[in-house]
C-alpha cells in the first residue's frame, strides 16, 4: 500500500480504534499516549505481539475496509431492483413475487 496515499496520525480515531500502520506499512495496534508524547502501540499478534512506541508522525491512518452485501431483484418485466441483503428485503421480494437475479458484494474504503 502506498503511504503517500495514507492519512496523517489522528489521535481521536486512533482512540476509537481505527486502523493504524506504521511507515513501513506494518499493522499497529493503538495503546496510548506516553508522557513524552510519543505513541504506544503493539505490534504482531498473540503470542509474537510485543509493544513498541513511535513518534505521532511516524505513523498512518489505515483505510477502514467494508463490504456492502446487495441484491438484484426483477419486478414485472422492466424493474430491476438494486437493494441491500437484509431479512426485511428478502421478505419484501418473496411477499411481492419479485425474481432474484443475482447476490453481490462490494468492497469499498470508508473515509
Amino acid at each position: 500500500m502506498d503511504t503517500d496515499q495514507l492519512k496523517p496520525f489522528d489521535l481521536e480515531k486512533a482512540k476509537a480504534g481505527k486502523p493504524i500502520q506504521t511507515l513501513l506499512g506494518i499493522p499497529v495496534k493503538f495503546l496510548g499516549v506516553l508522557s513524552n508524547g510519543r505513541i504506544a502501540v503493539e505490534i504482531g499478534e498473540d503470542e509474537k505481539a510485543h509493544a513498541t512506541d513511535f513518534f505521532p508522525e511516524s505513523l498512518r491512518m489505515r483505510p477502514e475496509v467494508k463490504k456492502f452485501k446487495g441484491v438484484l431483484y426483477a419486478q414485472g418485466v422492466s424493474d430491476v431492483l438494486v437493494m441491500s441483503d437484509t431479512e426485511q428485503n428478502r421478505n419484501w421480494a418473496k411477499h411481492y413475487r419479485a425474481t432474484l437475479i443475482k447476490e453481490f458484494e462490494v468492497e469499498y474504503e470508508d473515509e
